[in-house]
């Protein structure tokens, strides 16, 4: 069942961020990639997020996928990843509402935070609080934040060649 996707931030989605806005670097994160069990992944994940103020996991799911068993078989429902939804509320200074929705499946976490609190800052910062569980698989947004893609063509020869 595909119908767990993690999608790109729309046209109108100012505050947001998703490891599948591949065509809008401003709105790109890297996926991360955890090489722990999918079990401990899930329970690392929805520790982070619990410790976080203003913020509920609302939402786990199992997603399922067939699997072929042998040629005489029919194929068998099987567990391929995990779905976890949590929503983000502000209280204070500012008031809103936003979401934050991570696919943990074949060992990478495809993310997307959207509205209310939705940064860069704040996926990576989650990344960064897992203690070596979740690394960054690299990528363009990194070159993007260390300021090459606003040198135009010489910033892209600077990144390219690790300059």
């Amino acid at each position: 069942d595909d119908s767990y996707r993690i999608s790109s931030c729309g046209a109108k989605e100012k505050n947001c961020v998703s490891s599948a806005s591949v065509k809008n670097i401003k709105q790109f994160s890297s996926p991360w990639e955890y090489s722990v069990s999918d079990d401990e992944a899930l329970a690392r994940l929805k520790g982070l997020l619990g410790s976080m103020e203003g913020v509920a996991v609302d939402q786990v799911s199992a997603v399922e996928g067939k699997a072929v068993v042998g040629e005489d078989s029919e194929a068998a429902v099987v567990t391929t990843g995990q779905y976890l939804h949590a929503t983000m509320k502000g209280e204070f200074l500012f008031e809103g509402e936003g979401n934050l929705e991570f696919l943990l499946k074949d060992k990478v976490v495809t993310f997307k935070a959207s509205g209310y609190g939705a940064s860069k800052s704040l996926v990576d910062g989650l990344r960064k609080k897992s203690d070596g569980v979740f690394t960054s698989s690299g990528g363009v947004a990194d070159e993007y934040e260390s300021g090459y893609v606003n040198e135009g063509v010489l910033g892209q020869l600077k990144a390219f060649y690790g300059y």
